[in-house]
């Protein structure tokens, strides 16, 4: 059976935790603040981050087995489609998180929708 601490094992989140100060800095540092909505794009970067954990043990899951045995998927912890789940699942979080971050009723383009729209795609 698989445990809430497996699935955080896969998607590494303490290594997640990085992402969020990583996002804010990045923001900063282009001129942009997380004020607002904008606040959330951390998160949805730390669900892009994650579903992409994920994604890369379910396609290194061969490789896995040989050289880290001990990983979620080779141990038999969390099932390759289980892993595929998760990965497609935080994807549209990642999505809905970021178009909830858009700017409403404003013509002009500001410094942080750049940043928001590169962060998020520029369809977003």
């Amino acid at each position: 059976m698989t445990t809430v601490g497996d699935v955080l094992e896969l998607v590494r989140a303490p290594a997640a935790l990085t992402v969020i100060g990583d996002t804010m800095v990045g923001g900063y540092a282009g001129g942009g603040r997380l004020a607002g909505r904008r606040w959330l794009l951390p998160l949805a970067s730390v669900f892009l981050y994650s579903g992409g954990m994920a994604l890369n043990d379910y396609a290194d899951r061969r490789l896995d087995a040989v050289e880290r045995p001990e990983r979620p998927i080779p141990s038999g912890r969390i099932s390759p489609r289980r892993a595929l789940g998760v990965a497609v699942a935080v994807r549209p979080r990642h999505r809905r998180t970021c178009h909830s971050t858009r700017s409403r009723g404003r013509p002009r383009l500001q410094r942080g929708e750049v940043v928001r729209r590169r962060w998020c795609g520029s369809q977003a």
